[in-house]
């Protein structure tokens, strides 16, 4: 009986009353449209909640369909979900027929009322009695891909993917389609690493500063999932050419709920838990989790080249490092809904990140003033990194006017980054030997006030309206030593130490009307945004400021074809701001041959991007970026490599995506594939040197999923990115393949899962090249990526609508009735 779940959805959501048994005749119940007068507040919604179980065995009813009807109309249906729980919502007060027919049931009715001052009701426990007639079980599974194409956004669910389990939200990230990401986690969707990342439907201060060492920091079993927003409505800020929303999980079920997971490969340990209770209108999520990463032994070579006034000199360096990294997650998550027009939700979310790496080398000059000189140097960087994040959102829902509402919300994060490296070079000559260390530490903080209006104006217009205060804040203070024999000691160098405060404002505006009518849907809206950056300078540098203000159109032109798929046509705006680390001066110079550090002048880069799209399977888009910022290497005369950023003129990128699904076998086998193919143009002019690159870049992954048996799945999958282009060169190829199975037992409270990563490759080759008028390099990087493992999970409910009564109560029976 509790496999027949499409059938029962047909027989209990969709069926029709059958012949004499309708209202108006004999035998049925009445006529609800004509006997009941209008309710006065029939605008105002609540919840109905109830527990099916066969009355016989008293074992909960699964996947039973429950449907609400007035007079012959539906007006809303659900399935009961493991433990027999069904949860009818947003329903509008007034008299209703509740209809329950599961298979091999007898078909059960009874007439419900809810009221302005009782809109839940919680129908407790409901037995239904068999109708004698056995019916031979049917299994048929028909399950959503976990990839959705909707209009403004690409929507991915990693629930059920076992090539992520035990992983983080990078690893959630590399299956989305349109995102690609390299070695160190840094984002591209679409030509652009302007990626906006959000939690829960907001910016993160947790982001800030390194938003690949945070993603690293989320375990993949939190997420619920990932939304790529391609083309932002107005209401959403306008910062970044696309928004990532990570929607992390939350508990919806009255009782209680406990999953835990716990996983071992050859480079990696993590464990988290989840836990829920939901009492009435109060719901809490507590989501704990932590990662301990210590991959192998990685290699890596260095080669530069550079004409210099005595001729060519080039330089050779080889060696290995060993990386460390240790990450927790911790949040908590709460809903409050008082009734229908109020409700409340609140969120704090935390993380800690510790990283630690060790780099030997070996370095050798050929050519030029150091020809034959060779040395060895080892460098650590430690790194910790925390931050905290809260917020607090209320909604209210006004009763008469369905649609219309006031959205407000106060937010507000802090966090801290200390970064250190010690430095140990030895060689033959005094020139080249050095024993240096250095400190980078400082605050960063956030804060955000935001309120929308919506306001329905009959059926087919609607109009959005809001304002928005983002504050931000950079503290960094960094300070170098250097080893001195005379005092045995280390000794700050006066000329590498300063202090840096850098603050941002940004008040926003925006409105937004929406106009829909039949297959036709149109929404266009403009935001205003104002920007105040100030920096401040302790030591030397004089603080500056910059402000400017912004006018954001965005369109939106959809038409459904009828039985096919929808034809979609889109335009915005948007802006990226440089980041706190793009942005900070101090300077890395770890490797002295090859220094890194931020810019504090940079000033924003404008996008323009248009797309056409037939979802869900192709779309056409194009960006072209204005002031990019973009990432610059030089060398100077003493032969060090400058690596920083500039505001370095244009970036066009002109593409297509791909997107093909399709099931086999009553959907036992399900082929996916998506790629996109793009080409860039990149544009600069640096004093009086022009720079341009150009050329294709593409992106292709493909899976393959099968389900023998219900309780088994295995998946094989595979990603391969191009190299990317540039300004003055080719970032790394990344490719990887994956396979996972899982096995669930102890109706599916147990689950055990196998992966292996990259089983055909120990190390992972990743090739960059750059150059400049005056110089040629190249690194090579090889990175231990075979992985092997395991992962138990197990998870359980307490559930049932009845569930608190019982416990308060101490009788197993609680609030049951019989039908």
């Amino acid at each position: 009986m509790r496999y027949l779940l499409p059938l029962a959805v047909l027989a209990g959501v969709w069926a029709q009353p059958p012949s004499g048994f309708g209202p108006g005749r004999r035998g049925g119940p009445p006529d609800l449209e004509r006997s009941a007068p209008p309710h006065p507040e029939a605008a105002l919604k609540g919840t109905i909640k109830g527990v099916l179980k066969d009355s016989a065995s008293k074992q909960p009813l699964p996947y039973v369909g429950v449907s609400l009807y007035r007079g012959d109309k539906l007006i809303t249906g659900a399935l009961s979900d493991d433990q027999g729980v069904f949860v009818l919502q947003e329903v509008p007060i007034g008299r209703y027929r509740l209809r329950i027919q599961p298979l091999g049931y007898a078909p059960t009715e009874k007439i419900i009322e809810t009221t302005a001052l009782r809109p839940d009701l919680n129908l407790g426990t409901l037995y239904l009695a068999e109708s004698g007639v056995e019916l031979p079980a049917v299994e048929i599974q028909a399950e959503r891909s976990p990839i959705q194409y909707q209009p403004e956004k690409i929507v991915y669910a990693p629930e059920k993917d076992p090539t992520i389990q035990g992983g983080d939200a990078i690893d959630v990230l590399r299956k989305m389609p349109a995102v690609q990401v390299d070695l160190d986690g840094n984002l591209q969707v679409r030509g652009s690493g302007a990626v906006r990342i959000y939690v829960d439907g907001k910016p993160s201060l947790l982001f800030a500063n390194s938003p690949s060492d945070a993603l690293r920091a989320i375990p993949a079993d939190q997420i619920e999932r990932v939304e790529l927003i391609t083309n932002p409505s107005a209401r959403y800020e306008a910062e970044g050419a696309v928004i990532l929303n990570i929607v992390l999980k939350r508990n919806r079920l009255e009782g209680l709920t406990l999953s835990a997971n716990a996983g071992l490969t050859n480079q990696m340990t993590n464990a988290s838990l989840t836990l829920g209770a939901k009492v009435g209108r109060w719901s809490h999520t507590l989501n704990v989790g932590g990662r301990y990463r210590y991959a192998g032994t990685g290699y890596t070579h260095f080669y530069r080249t550079q004409e210099t006034p005595s001729g060519p000199q080039t330089l050779y360096q080889a060696g290995s490092f060993l990386p460390r990294r240790f990450a927790t997650n911790v949040f908590y998550g709460g809903d409050f809904t008082k009734n229908a027009a109020h409700s409340f939700s609140w969120g704090v979310n935390g993380r800690n990140l510790a990283f630690d790496r060790q780099n030997d080398l070996n370095v050798r000059w050929e050519g030029g003033p150091w020809n034959g000189v060779s040395y060895t140097r080892s460098a650590r960087f430690p790194l910790a990194d925390w931050g905290l994040n809260a917020n607090l959102d209320y909604t209210y829902r006004v009763p008469a006017r369905p649609g219309q509402e006031l959205f407000l919300s106060v937010q507000g994060g802090y966090g801290q980054r200390t970064q250190r490296y010690t430095l140990n070079q030895v060689a033959p000559l005094d020139t080249f030997s050095l024993q240096e260390r250095s400190t980078n530490q400082g605050p960063s903080y956030e804060g955000q006030f935001q309120a929308d209006y919506t306001h329905p104006f009959g059926e087919r217009w609607k109009l959005e309206t809001g304002a928005r205060l983002n504050l931000r804040g950079l503290g960094t203070g960094y300070q170098y030593e250097r080893w001195s024999a005379a005092t045995e000691s280390y000794l700050p160098l006066p000329g590498r130490q300063d202090t840096l405060t850098y603050t941002q404002w940004i008040p926003a505006a925006y409105v937004s009307v929406a106009w829909s009518r039949d297959r036709w849907l149109l929404k266009a809206g403009l935001r205003y945004e104002y920007t105040y950056n100030q920096a401040r300078f302790l030591r030397g540098t004089l603080p500056f400021q910059q402000h400017y203000q912004n006018l954001f159109p965005n369109l939106l032109l959809s038409y459904s074809l009828k039985g096919v798929f929808p034809l979609q046509l889109s335009y915005s705006q948007r802006i990226r701001r440089p980041w706190l680390a793009e942005l900070n001066p101090f300077v890395d110079a770890s490797d002295p041959r090859n220094i890194q550090y931020g810019n504090p002048n940079l000033g924003p880069e404008l996008t323009h991007a248009l797309e056409l799209s037939a979802f869900p399977f192709v779309s056409v888009f194009a960006r072209y970026t204005t002031q990019a910022v973009q990432r610059y290497a030089f060398v100077d005369a003493a032969g060090v490599t400058h690596t920083t950023f500039l505001n370095a003129g244009t970036q066009g990128y002109y593409g297509a995506n791909l997107f093909l699904r399709r099931t086999f076998f009553q959907d036992r086998i399900t082929l996916q594939a998506n790629g996109e193919i793009g080409w860039v143009n990149n544009r600069a002019e640096i004093g009086s040197t022009l720079l341009q690159n150009s050329g294709w870049q593409y992106s292709v992954r493909g899976s393959l999923q099968w389900k023998p048996a219900p309780s088994w799945l295995v998946e094989l999958s595979g990603n391969y990115n191009s190299p990317r282009i540039g300004l003055q060169g080719l970032q790394p190829v990344f490719m990887f393949q994956e396979l996972g199975v899982r096995k669930t037992f102890a109706k599916g409270r147990w689950s055990v899962g196998g992966l292996v990563y990259n089983p055909f490759y120990q190390y992972l080759r990743f090739q960059t090249r750059l150059q400049g008028p005056t110089f040629f390099q190249e690194s090579i990087t090889g990175v231990p990526f075979r992985v092997v493992g395991v992962q138990v999970r197990y998870q359980q409910t307490r559930a049932g609508e009845n569930f608190w009564r019982r416990r308060r109560s101490g009788s197993p029976q609680g609030l049951e009735e019989e039908w």
